[in-house]
């Protein structure tokens, strides 16, 4: 195998499958990336066992082939290269070798055999096809919202729903859900719906950041996704999400619109006080025409005023401030915000009505 690459491409590449493969495994050919050189490009492949990526970087090659190399020990010796990087094999005493050039710089390593690596299966079957920037924007409206508690199995995912109306993502720990609606072309005529785990996001957009189209493929308890130069399989969830709908579909006592930055901005000039042992605790005291914030804690109080619209009767409530700051951030523009009295949750809506978050409020202190 010989191929000559960019080094800025190759080395992004190598970064991003270097973070799924494991540092350590049982099995070695798990922390190794796969490279196969051919077709004017090389592909590296890299898996954790519970998900796989598989990333092309045009190359010139000069002769085809396949090896497995240490996927850290490879990616650092590629961002180390001062400039454009040669990688090419050679066989010295019954073994092969990996040498990476570029420059003056000089690396080896050992490779391992291409067939102990673990034989993958990235689907090419299409079940719904999404815009780069609409997936993007739907995992990061609703990442935030998915549960860290280890005893709350099925909210520790992110829940993918494709229907003939689009895509669905959402998001909830408990205390707080965030569902996001995208267009979605060639959707299924039936309703399908995945539940991955929350660390897949994080991997979804590092590997397809910046692409134009994203198909997604569910399959025997499996989400493929691809693009035209990075595949990635995502092993699914078995639990049974919640029915999450029902707590959309609230009956306001009154309805408050507001700029989300001006209210972003609002929240974070008072945030800074909060009671981190009081859940970050913010009240919030709604009128016809405006919010009055107010926090109080251990370093201090705060208070301050934005713009709101209300049509309804004046309403106080308090919420933790750092759950409505993480909501706050996925919106732009005007929101619509359902109020109800306490316990009720409070829903917001994006103008276009593709984003909703609801927030629990936080009871009155004893």
């Amino acid at each position: 195998m010989r191929i000559e690459a960019d080094r800025k491409a190759l080395e992004a590449a190598l970064a991003q499958v270097a973070a799924l493969a494991p540092a350590r495994h049982s099995q070695t050919a798990v922390t190794h990336v796969h490279v196969t050189a051919g077709e004017g490009h090389v592909t590296l492949t890299a898996t954790n066992l519970e998900q796989e990526l598989r990333v092309r970087v045009p190359a010139h090659v000069a002769e085809n082939g396949a090896i497995t190399a240490p996927a850290d020990t490879l990616h650092t010796m590629v961002r180390n290269c001062p400039g454009r990087v040669t990688l090419f094999t050679e066989t010295v005493g019954g073994g092969q070798l990996l040498r990476v050039t570029s420059g003056a710089a000089r690396y080896k390593v050992p490779t391992g055999d291409p067939a102990d690596f673990p034989a993958l299966n990235f689907h090419r079957g299409v079940h719904a096809t999404l815009s780069g920037p609409d997936l993007t924007r739907a995992l990061h409206a609703t990442r935030y919202a998915v549960s860290v508690n280890p005893s709350m199995s099925a909210l520790r995912g992110l829940r993918l729903e494709l229907a003939p109306r689009g895509a669905r993502l959402v998001g909830c720990d408990s205390f707080r859900l965030s569902v996001c609606d995208v267009p979605a072309e060639d959707a299924p005529d039936d309703h399908l719906s995945a539940l991955m785990p929350a660390r897949a996001a994080d991997d979804i957009l590092k590997a397809f950041a910046g692409v134009d189209v994203v198909h997604l493929h569910v399959a025997d308890h499996l989400l493929s996704l691809h693009s035209a130069h990075a595949a990635l399989n995502v092993r699914l969830l078995s639990y049974t999400y919640p029915d999450y709908q029902r707590l959309l579909n609230v009956s306001p006592d009154g309805i408050a619109t507001f700029d989300a930055a001006a209210m972003k901005d609002a929240v974070g000039r008072v945030a800074f006080l909060a009671d981190k042992l009081d859940l970050t605790r913010i009240t919030l005291h709604l009128t016809g025409q405006e919010a009055e914030l107010r926090v109080s804690g251990p370093g201090g109080d705060a208070q301050d005023r934005v713009p709101v619209q209300l049509s309804g009767t004046p309403m106080t409530l308090a919420l933790s401030a750092q759950q409505l700051l993480d909501a706050l951030a996925t919106f732009r523009g005007t929101v619509t915000w359902r109020l109800t009295a306490p316990p009720t949750p409070n829903v917001m809506t994006s103008e276009d009505g593709t984003l909703q978050a609801l927030l629990m409020p936080l009871r009155d202190r004893q």
